[in-house]
Formats: C-alpha cells, sequence, structure tokens
C-alpha cells in the first residue's frame, strides 16, 4: 500500500501522475461539504480527470456501507478532502 498525504492536491498532484493515469479514484469530498470555500476541492476533480483518471464521487456521510464498500474495494485509488481545524 502506498500513502500520499498533501494540503493542496492540484499544487502537487501531477508528481505522480503515472500512478493516478487510467485509475478508478474513488473521491471522498465529505470533510469540505461544511466550508464555505470548496475551490481546492474543484481543482482536485479537475487535476484527477485530467491525468485520466476515472472519477467516482461519493459523499460517505450520506451513503449506506453497502453502497461505499465495493466502491472502496473496486478503487485503486481512495482520496479524501480533509478540514482542517485550528484555532488562534
Amino acid at each position: 500500500m502506498k500513502l500520499f498525504l498533501c494540503s493542496h492536491f492540484s499544487s502537487v498532484g501531477s508528481l505522480i501522475k503515472e500512478e493516478i493515469e487510467n485509475k478508478k479514484v474513488a473521491f471522498i469530498p465529505t470533510a469540505s461539504l461544511r466550508e464555505g470555500y470548496t475551490g481546492y476541492v474543484g481543482s482536485a476533480r479537475k487535476l484527477f480527470k485530467k491525468m485520466g483518471a476515472i472519477v467516482t464521487e461519493i459523499d460517505i456521510s450520506a451513503e449506506a456501507y453497502s453502497t461505499i464498500q465495493p466502491l472502496f474495494e473496486d478503487a485503486d485509488v481512495i482520496y479524501f478532502t480533509a478540514e482542517i481545524l485550528f484555532s488562534l
């Protein structure tokens, strides 16, 4: 298993193009659904498609386990958006 962590996928995703090209991506935007600004989610989605990935988007907070499980099992890549919480 490989793990790739980043804070802004559209800025660095092209570095792993060969790992993404023609792969099935489960795109999970759940954490970003509660944020006001979601531009980075759209830019990541766009880059995956530009790199030739087959993107299936699913909101795991609203779907049944029976729907989520087969998607995860079939995916080559599972992409989660992350919500960053901090206080000053």
